[in-house]
């Protein structure tokens, strides 16, 4: 891994970060004596700020949407199959 590692870093693929959201990359040994590949997000928890607002429930959202003409390939990107569309309209 330490020579892919300097080899990465010396072609330019790969780049020291120093930002305070990294997340660390190592490996655990495993009982059959192989490896797991494990990030440490512990850093990236901590400094995360929390949205302290529920999601919002998807037939309120719908119901904003009550008497829309016009809607684009954004607008149903998550809902599209959870709004009725008028029958020859498809």
């Amino acid at each position: 891994m330490e020579e892919y590692i300097e080899t990465a870093l010396a072609a330019g693929h790969i780049q020291a970060s120093m930002s305070p959201a990294a997340a660390g990359f190592f490996f655990v040994g495993k009982k059959d004596g192989g490896l797991r590949p494990c990030i440490d997000y512990g850093g990236l928890n901590a400094i995360t700020v929390l949205y302290p607002y529920p999601l919002p429930l998807v037939p309120a959202t719908l119901e904003q949407l009550r008497g829309a003409r016009l809607f684009t390939k954004l607008d149903l990107r998550s809902a599209y199959n959870l709004i009725r569309i008028r029958e020859g309209d498809e």
